[in-house]
């Protein structure tokens, strides 16, 4: 299961490269030519004209200054109903997720609600005592040392796809590990459950759910209306895309039906990661002036963000139970 995930997975990242670097080809196609921007569109159109509208695909959205100067869809949201892929269409965002738990812990620092060299335990206090410090810090750069659950649950014979997991599961199964993978601080190794536990300090921290959290103080001031977490996979969510993964030449649906979320659970649309981008680089608003600080920019990248401060070209490919995306 482990294995077919990764290669669906590097199967993603391949397909994500190639249509990349066609757009980069057209990119220096057009500064040699000294094409026009529509010029640069048409072209745009015909790349992704090379794929069908029957098969699940994705968004592509590019801007300029903040502006949204090219917004494409293709494929289909749903391959049952043949529902067409829309720009509103809402597509699990993967560990892009993460940059978000990353920026709403930085908002209840801004609020003296938390430190980030705060311990860990000082809110997960039934987390055990491996004999040194784990700071919020720790956690949001992947450097805690805490084991990831994602390998863990495979373990267990009992895993995500099998199970409607919770965080709270997820958490027990932290709490059993007897010992790190490194002191923290000292290595850096990527771990699921760093955002996991992230998520359940800022529900504990904030009294809310992670959801309305970041709606709050993130999604409503960014003006991401079509963003929400995936808190209960039960729960209807207007305009959600269904993921797929494929074996030959047939399409299977694959969803996270868990509710586990931090590490990913995001449902979001190339738009609204274009107006994340916007909002968090220099503009005059209060949430720039929350979010930017120098060492903002640090903590979202280590967070597995999308590239700061620069026309970014936000994609969301639907493949595979996490729908990726790429900036």
């Amino acid at each position: 299961m482990a294995s077919q995930q990764l290669l669906t997975s590097k199967r993603i990242v391949m397909r994500f490269k190639n249509l990349l670097l066609l757009i980069l080809m057209v990119a220096m196609q057009v500064a040699v030519n000294a094409q026009t921007w529509q010029d640069t569109s048409l072209l745009l159109d015909k790349i992704l004209d090379r794929y069908p509208d029957s098969i699940p695909l994705g968004q592509l959205a590019i801007s300029r200054n903040g502006a949204v100067i090219y917004s494409a869809t293709k494929g289909m949201a749903n391959l049952e109903y043949k529902v067409p892929l829309t720009k509103y269409s809402k597509i699990e965002a993967g560990s892009v997720s993460k940059q978000f738990v990353a920026a709403s812990v930085l908002v209840l620092q801004q609020m003296e609600k938390l430190s980030l060299q705060d311990d860990v335990r000082k809110y997960i206090p039934e987390l055990p005592d491996y004999g040194y410090k784990i700071t919020i810090s720790h956690l949001i750069h992947h450097t805690s040392g805490i084991k990831d659950w994602v390998p863990l649950q495979y373990l267990t014979g009992w895993y995500s796809s099998t199970r409607a997991l919770e965080n709270k599961d997820v958490l027990e199964m932290i709490l059993r590990q007897k010992s790190l993978n490194n002191k923290p601080g000292a290595e850096y190794i990527y771990s699921n459950s760093n955002y996991c536990l992230l998520a359940i300090i800022i529900e504990r921290c904030s009294k809310m759910t992670v959801n309305a959290f970041s709606s709050q103080y993130i999604f409503v001031p960014a003006g991401m209306e079509h963003t929400e977490w995936r808190q209960d996979y039960r729960s209807i969510v207007v305009d959600r895309a269904t993921g797929y993964s494929k074996k030959g030449d047939i399409y299977f649906t694959d969803m996270p039906n868990d509710n586990v979320y931090g590490h990913s659970g995001l449902l979001t649309t190339a738009e609204d990661l274009i107006r994340w981008i916007t909002i968090i680089s220099p503009v005059s608003s209060a949430i720039h002036r929350c979010l930017t600080n120098s060492w903002i920019q640090t903590y979202l990248i280590m967070a597995g963000s999308i590239p700061m401060r620069q026309v970014c070209e936000p994609i969301q490919w639907m493949d595979g139970a996490a729908s990726a995306t790429a900036g």
